[in-house]
């Protein structure tokens, strides 16, 4: 279900999650109707099957007692006619006593009905010959003599026949009781199935919803992080996983930001650090490498090897180029094509052997500046004539922007030992060391070496 939600936006799930939580309270009131339907219909078929019986035992109980009234009348009739109506009325009774019977005997469900009902036909068939022969005698002009025999021969009958009835008649709510009673049970298994399904519904629709809330709010607290992160400074931290609903659409957009944000910083940062024209480092760069790289010489001096000698790591060496009579080139060949000049310098210095650990930045003007870390005197004087001959040797290359040829004094300096120098004492000597190329005649190079180098030291191995 999680992937599941991951895909869709916000508002599809809002409308999924309520759907299903409709579906089920349309399902739950489905099954509470649908569930006691089968008990109200049973119900109401046992009280219509009741009183239907219940009807038919009373008119069968009300037609034996209008016998036993109309036999006794037959004993105070006056006149023949009057007792024949009244036994034909007794004879018509019987039929419909007999229909009665019958059609209750055909619905009898259990056998102390169908005993019961037996019985009743026994004492049917018994009063048939006493009703024969009452109804002989009042065709015989004798209703007296009828009236004695129903009253000797079928009113004992007729009592018994009542109690069968009246038993039957207690039978048949004992019945009713009883399938109320399974009913009602039912009702009641109905009611805790409804109840648990109630109750499992509720947990679906509150799983549902938790879920719904999960998913909306653990991406949103994903971004609130992540924009946080980006806020404090932390541009490179990885997109977490989101999903593809509007908050995976905010994540990607803050990422996006954080991108561009870090893109903008490195490109300020490098023109912070560079110069726009040539390339190379600016003057501020050079001079926080500059004193990086001077106590790192220092430190190494303290480590001295166990001859006395200071090792390779300890030596720090300057070179500081000067572009030969570029303000004349400016004004003959203009500004751009001095521009040019100046990267087309920069170019032959980086070409001139280089290792990744020296350092090249414009000084000012037309003065750019080598740091050359663990090089000594010897190995630096090499790298300044190759650059030297590299930047001589360009307008005999062809280079397409250089206008004229040009050529570079370089002054170099170097220490052994940084412990009793600064950067500025290191600066200064190849300042003075360029000075002294210029004023002999430029296109060369010129070295000093602080009072801590002597000539006697071995050197290093030049820069390849």
């Amino acid at each position: 279900m999680r992937t599941f939600f991951r895909h869709l936006r916000i508002g599809h799930r809002l409308v999924l999650c309520f759907s299903l939580i409709l579906l089920l309270m349309i399902a739950g009131a489905w099954l509470a109707v649908s569930s006691t339907r089968h008990a109200r219909e049973s119900l109401m078929q046992l009280v219509v099957r009741s009183n239907a019986r219940q009807a038919d035992i009373r008119d069968m109980r009300a037609l034996i007692e209008r016998q036993d009234r109309i036999g006794q009348r037959l004993a105070l009739v006056n006149s023949v006619e009057d007792a024949q109506n009244d036994m034909a009325a007794i004879v018509d009774d019987t039929v419909s006593y007999r229909r009665i019977e019958k059609r209750f005997a055909a619905q009898a469900e259990t056998v102390q009905e169908r005993t019961m009902i037996g019985r009743m036909e026994d004492y049917d068939r018994s009063v048939a010959p006493t009703l024969e022969v009452a109804q002989a005698s009042v065709k015989g002009y004798n209703p007296g003599m009828a009236a004695r025999m129903l009253d000797r021969e079928a009113a004992p009958l007729h009592a018994a026949w009542l109690h069968v009835l009246d038993d039957l008649a207690e039978l048949q709510n004992q019945r009713v009781a009883t399938e109320i009673q399974a009913l009602s049970a039912y009702a009641d298994r109905n009611d805790l199935v409804i109840g648990g399904v109630a109750v499992l519904a509720s947990l679906m629709a509150a799983f549902v919803g938790w879920r719904l809330t999960l998913s909306i709010t653990r991406p949103l607290k994903q971004a609130v992080l992540f924009a946080s992160a980006v806020g404090s400074g932390q541009l490179d931290i990885p997109l977490p996983r989101s999903s593809d609903d509007e908050c995976g659409m905010l994540l990607l957009a803050l990422k996006v930001m954080a991108t561009q944000l870090q893109e903008a910083n490195a490109r300020m940062q490098r023109l912070a650090i560079e110069d726009g024209l040539t390339g190379a480092f600016n003057r501020r760069h050079f001079d926080d490498v500059l004193h990086a790289e001077h106590e790192r010489a220092r430190r190494a001096a303290l480590r001295r090897r166990d001859d006395g000698a200071v090792e390779e790591a300890a030596h720090l060496a300057l070179l500081l180029i000067d572009v030969d009579h570029f303000k004349h080139f400016n004004d003959r060949f203009g500004h751009p094509a001095g521009d040019a000049c100046l990267r087309a310098v920069v170019s032959a210095v980086r070409e001139a052997g280089l290792r990744p650990g020296d350092f090249v930045a414009r000084y000012g003007g037309e003065e750019f500046v080598v740091v050359l870390p663990s090089c000594d005197l010897s190995g630096a004087a090499c790298v300044a004539e190759r650059i030297r001959q590299k930047v001589e040797t360009l307008h005999a290359r062809g280079e397409p922007e250089l206008a004229a040829p040009v050529s570079v004094s370089i002054g170099l300096a170097a220490m052994c030992d940084a412990r009793d120098s600064t950067p500025a004492d290191l600066l200064r000597a190849a300042d003075l060391a360029m000075y002294d190329a210029k004023h002999n005649g430029r296109n060369q190079v010129r070295q000093r070496a602080l009072e801590c180098c002597s000539a006697v030291e071995a050197p290093a191995v030049a820069p390849a």
